[in-house]
Protein backbone atom coordinates (compact mmCIF):
# COMPACT_ATOMS: atom_id res chain seq x y z
CA UNK A 1 0.00 0.00 0.00
CA UNK A 2 1.00 3.68 -0.65
CA UNK A 3 2.21 5.99 1.79
CA UNK A 4 0.46 9.62 0.36
CA UNK A 5 1.15 12.60 1.73
CA UNK A 6 -1.38 14.92 2.72
CA UNK A 7 -3.08 17.43 0.21
CA UNK A 8 -4.56 20.67 0.58
CA UNK A 9 -7.47 21.44 -1.17
CA UNK A 10 -6.55 24.44 -3.08
CA UNK A 11 -3.82 22.28 -4.35
CA UNK A 12 -3.77 20.92 -8.07
CA UNK A 13 -1.70 17.83 -8.26
CA UNK A 14 -1.05 14.43 -9.48
CA UNK A 15 -2.18 11.09 -7.01
CA UNK A 16 0.16 8.41 -7.98
CA UNK A 17 -0.08 4.67 -7.97
CA UNK A 18 2.75 2.43 -8.56
CA UNK A 19 1.62 -0.51 -11.00
CA UNK A 20 4.16 -3.70 -10.91
CA UNK A 21 3.73 -6.31 -13.50
CA UNK A 22 6.13 -8.85 -13.09
CA UNK A 23 5.69 -12.30 -12.83
CA UNK A 24 8.16 -14.84 -12.88
CA UNK A 25 10.59 -13.52 -14.69
CA UNK A 26 8.11 -11.48 -17.08
CA UNK A 27 7.21 -8.17 -17.48
CA UNK A 28 4.00 -6.85 -19.54
CA UNK A 29 4.27 -2.98 -20.79
CA UNK A 30 0.73 -1.50 -19.90
CA UNK A 31 2.13 1.68 -21.78
CA UNK A 32 3.05 0.17 -24.98
CA UNK A 33 0.53 -0.20 -26.14
CA UNK A 34 -1.46 2.45 -23.21
CA UNK A 35 -4.12 0.46 -21.57
CA UNK A 36 -6.97 2.57 -19.75
CA UNK A 37 -6.11 3.46 -16.45
CA UNK A 38 -8.53 4.73 -14.42
CA UNK A 39 -8.94 6.40 -9.90
CA UNK A 40 -11.82 6.21 -7.72
CA UNK A 41 -11.39 8.73 -4.58
CA UNK A 42 -14.39 7.63 -2.29
CA UNK A 43 -14.58 9.16 1.16
CA UNK A 44 -12.29 6.86 3.33
CA UNK A 45 -14.02 4.12 5.65
CA UNK A 46 -11.27 4.92 7.92
CA UNK A 47 -10.75 0.79 8.10
CA UNK A 48 -7.78 -0.15 5.45
CA UNK A 49 -8.60 -3.68 5.98
CA UNK A 50 -12.01 -2.87 4.40
CA UNK A 51 -11.55 0.28 2.17
CA UNK A 52 -14.76 2.21 1.20
CA UNK A 53 -15.69 0.43 -2.15
CA UNK A 54 -15.08 2.55 -5.39
CA UNK A 55 -18.39 4.53 -7.29
CA UNK A 56 -17.03 7.06 -9.23
CA UNK A 57 -13.83 6.12 -11.59
CA UNK A 58 -11.79 9.26 -13.03
CA UNK A 59 -9.49 8.91 -16.12
CA UNK A 60 -5.90 8.38 -15.50
CA UNK A 61 -2.75 9.02 -17.29
CA UNK A 62 0.97 7.07 -17.53
CA UNK A 63 3.77 8.67 -16.16
CA UNK A 64 6.24 8.19 -19.27
CA UNK A 65 9.68 7.78 -19.27
CA UNK A 66 10.58 6.20 -15.99
CA UNK A 67 13.25 4.01 -14.54
CA UNK A 68 11.89 2.49 -11.57
CA UNK A 69 10.60 -1.06 -11.26
CA UNK A 70 6.84 -0.97 -12.35
CA UNK A 71 4.89 1.85 -13.80
CA UNK A 72 2.95 4.63 -12.81
CA UNK A 73 -0.56 5.57 -13.48
CA UNK A 74 -1.70 9.77 -12.11
CA UNK A 75 -4.70 11.04 -11.73
CA UNK A 76 -5.20 15.00 -11.53
CA UNK A 77 -6.79 15.87 -8.31
CA UNK A 78 -7.70 19.66 -6.87
CA UNK A 79 -9.16 22.68 -8.33
CA UNK A 80 -9.53 22.22 -12.33
CA UNK A 81 -8.44 18.27 -12.00
CA UNK A 82 -10.54 15.22 -12.55
CA UNK A 83 -12.15 15.89 -9.03
CA UNK A 84 -11.80 17.81 -5.98
CA UNK A 85 -11.36 16.45 -2.62
CA UNK A 86 -12.74 18.35 0.27
CA UNK A 87 -10.22 19.56 3.12
CA UNK A 88 -10.62 17.80 6.44
CA UNK A 89 -11.81 14.71 5.16
CA UNK A 90 -9.91 11.42 4.01
CA UNK A 91 -10.43 9.53 0.57
CA UNK A 92 -9.43 5.65 0.06
CA UNK A 93 -7.53 5.87 -3.27
CA UNK A 94 -8.19 2.93 -5.55
CA UNK A 95 -6.77 2.31 -9.05
CA UNK A 96 -8.26 0.29 -11.92
CA UNK A 97 -6.65 -0.93 -15.35
CA UNK A 98 -8.79 -2.00 -18.25
CA UNK A 99 -7.37 -4.79 -19.79
CA UNK A 100 -8.52 -8.03 -21.44
CA UNK A 101 -9.38 -10.29 -19.88
CA UNK A 102 -8.46 -8.97 -16.86
CA UNK A 103 -9.20 -5.24 -15.44
CA UNK A 104 -7.24 -5.33 -11.95
CA UNK A 105 -8.33 -2.76 -9.17
CA UNK A 106 -6.82 -2.51 -5.87
CA UNK A 107 -6.64 0.04 -2.64
CA UNK A 108 -3.69 1.42 -3.13
CA UNK A 109 -3.34 3.77 0.18
CA UNK A 110 -5.81 6.74 2.12
CA UNK A 111 -4.88 10.63 1.15
CA UNK A 112 -6.02 13.07 3.93
CA UNK A 113 -6.88 16.09 2.69
CA UNK A 114 -6.28 19.47 4.29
Amino acid sequence: MAEFDPVAAVSLEYINIIWVTDLDGTSIDPTSPALEAQFAVPLSSGDPARPAEPTQWYPAVWLAGGTGKGYIAQCLVGPGGQTELEAGHSYDVWGQIIGTPEQPAKYAGTLSVY
